[in-house]
């Protein structure tokens, strides 16, 4: 069984719209920079390519930008390819809570020698995608962040 792992970003709100409202509007500006997708898509890849840049392991330098609607980057095949898309903001139902941060979730290929993570490798994104967004959003912004295996 493949793990899944994600990777959170918390924001702060500098324009005191509430913590909700400004996650919801910085999430989905990110994500939309970082898709790929549109009529601007050349400088959204960019900023992909910028946060492998950003890398310091070599095998991150190298990840495929990832050919799927969600944007993000690895492999397109989820049976051989390590993965890390970009999570559509949860909206709350009854009773739950909403996001308040920036979630990008990263899967292992599924099949049984396919790619596989390694912690090392997915804080080293975290960090690039946390450089890369801090440089986006105004100064400061940015709380902390963290990894979660969810298996």
């Amino acid at each position: 069984m493949p793990s899944c792992y994600n990777l959170k970003i918390w924001v702060e709100d500098p324009f005191h719209l509430g913590r909700y409202d400004f996650t919801s509007m910085t999430w989905s500006l990110i994500k939309e920079y970082f898709k790929g997708v549109g009529s601007d898509s050349d400088s959204k890849l960019q900023l992909l390519e910028r946060v492998k840049r950003e890398c310091k392991i070599v095998d991150n330098k190298n990840l495929p930008i990832l050919n799927r609607h969600e944007g993000g980057l690895g492999g397109d095949d989820n049976t051989l390819h390590r993965q890390i898309r970009f999570r559509p903001r949860k909206a709350a139902r009854a009773g739950e809570i909403e996001d308040e941060f920036i979630l990008l979730i990263a899967t292992d290929g599924s099949a049984p020698h396919g790619e596989k993570w390694t912690l090392d490798q997915l804080q080293d994104l975290l960090k690039a995608f946390v450089k890369v967004i801090n440089d986006i959003l105004p100064r400061d912004t940015i709380l902390g962040s963290s990894l979660e295996i969810v298996m």
